[in-house]
């Protein structure tokens, strides 16, 4: 049964699309490269048509389960983006009056679990940051992790996510300069022969003392935190605490990605994020090390009431390097190496990685929820990931972001002759070049809109549509 206010589910016979093509007086679909290609495309379509309608109802009836709570900003906003899911599965037809071609632009509603919008912004991500990706001198691949949230506190695991990336990103393993810590370090230089040592040779050990509270009391303790060093950081003085023997290497760069996923076997979501970074070797280790002090750090600032200072946290580990002892960080990393040289397949495949999609969903291959989640856990994801930013740089990379291009000098404004709710004109841009005949396109949009699943794309991967009676 269908509660009040829902969609009710499409009848689609899956015949639609032939009944279509022999009104059109088109040919049956055959064997050929180019039908086998529109049929896959027709399969893709429908799957992700499918998609947003299961969407759609779920998020309608979280509306109304936010409406009774008492939350009528959110379950407003609900059934906003569930509207938009279902105004998503159509788009305008343009015609170029000089070839007599038309041209599909799919309406687009931005929501994040949207499988088509969620495709195109991975696509623009990919392709603005594919070749500068394939150009790192020495990729790195990590993701960090966090102990998984439960439901309803998915907005602060996400917030204590992207806290602990910062202050990470902040540690002398990311900019450089001497260790902080009283371990081994990426490399040291000897400081009587100037000879610098990396992780892989026998010297590898830092040979300053542990910190002693009697000596650092009169200013004579030499460990790691005591000791003041003067290094030069991107070309300024800068005074930092470390071992002069044990110096790490800066990052160049890099773009980290942050994702959650529903665990089904215990209901409850897993938070994580991907980073690809231009960066010298790292031990594995120290990594783990750094990610558990700023992820203890991170959730007690998340739960504290007011900004007074944080307590200290020795922030010690067992023999396996799990938080013991009180502190809470999480301790599980993964590191791989990027295969390939620069340009190769291999390269641009850990750049998309990095920059897939924000979050795989909670829809099973037959458009149900994952077991364990429900209409109120969609919602939850939702406005979790609202207004925050999930893709993001820094270094050679700080310019990356997940927000859509502006309009480029090779395309004009056409409008669609109708208004939003905000009483402001529809526009979309188009190319100046027709993509058909490769002239000067004169576009006239049309206000009506029509299905997604009509249209087709061509060879160079234009969409088109054509109108009954006519051909595409």
């Amino acid at each position: 049964m269908i509660a009040p206010g829902l969609p009710a589910p499409l009848l689609d016979t899956r015949e639609q699309f032939d009944i279509d093509r022999r009104h059109r007086g088109e040919r049956p679909l055959g064997d050929a490269p180019s039908d086998r290609r529109w049929i896959e495309d027709l399969g893709r379509t429908k799957r992700a048509d499918e998609a947003k309608v299961a969407l759609s109802r779920y998020l309608r009836q979280a509306a109304l389960e936010y409406w009774e709570e008492g939350l009528p900003g959110d379950s407003l906003l609900l059934d906003d983006w569930a509207l938009a899911l279902l105004a998503c599965r159509t788009g305008h037809p343009v015609l170029d009056r000089k070839c007599g071609r038309y041209a599909f632009v799919a309406c687009s509603c931005d929501v994040r679990l949207c499988p088509d919008c969620e495709r195109a912004r991975s696509a623009r991500l990919v392709a603005r940051y594919d070749e500068v990706g394939s150009a790192m001198a020495n990729p790195r691949f990590w993701t960090l992790t966090l102990p998984n949230v439960p439901p309803g506190r998915l907005h602060e695991g996400i917030g204590v996510l992207l806290d602990a990336l910062a202050h990470l990103r902040r540690r002398s393993i990311f900019v450089g300069g001497p260790c902080g810590n009283e371990h081994r370090a990426v490399a040291y230089v000897d400081g009587d022969t100037g000879e610098i040592h990396r992780s892989s040779d026998d010297l590898n050990r830092c040979s300053h003392p542990h910190h002693q509270k009697l000596l650092a009391e009169n200013g004579t303790c030499r460990c790691a935190r005591c000791l003041e060093v003067v290094v030069e950081r991107a070309g300024y003085r800068v005074t930092a605490n470390g071992c002069p023997r044990c110096t790490h290497d800066a990052v160049v760069g890099g773009i980290y990605s942050v994702e959650t996923t529903w665990s089904s076997a215990q209901s409850d979501w897993h938070p994580h994020a991907h980073l690809l970074m231009d960066a010298p070797w790292i031990v594995w280790s120290e990594m783990r090390d750094a990610w558990r002090a700023v992820t203890c750090d991170a959730i007690r600032r998340a739960e504290r009431a007011d900004k007074t200072p944080l307590p200290r946290c020795p922030h010690l580990a067992d023999e396996r390097g799990i938080a013991t002892s009180g502190c809470r960080g999480a301790s599980i990393v993964w590191v791989s190496p990027v295969e390939g040289a620069p340009g190769t397949p291999e390269r641009k495949a850990a750049v998309r990685e990095t920059l897939k999609y924000v979050s795989k969903g909670l829809l099973d291959n037959q458009g149900q929820l994952l077991p364990g989640a429900g209409s109120h856990e969609l919602a939850e994801l939702l406005l979790a990931i609202r207004r925050r930013r999930l893709v993001a740089g820094w270094g050679t990379f700080r310019n990356v972001h997940d927000d859509e291009d502006e309009p480029g000098a090779d395309t004009v404004p056409v409008y669609t002759g109708e208004f939003d709710r905000f009483d402001r004109p529809v526009t979309f841009y188009m190319a100046k070049t027709c993509p058909f005949c490769g002239q000067e396109a004169d576009w006239e949009a049309s206000s009506a809109l029509v299905p997604r699943i009509e249209c087709r794309r061509t060879a160079a991967g234009v969409l088109t549509w054509g109108p009954p009676g006519g051909s595409a």
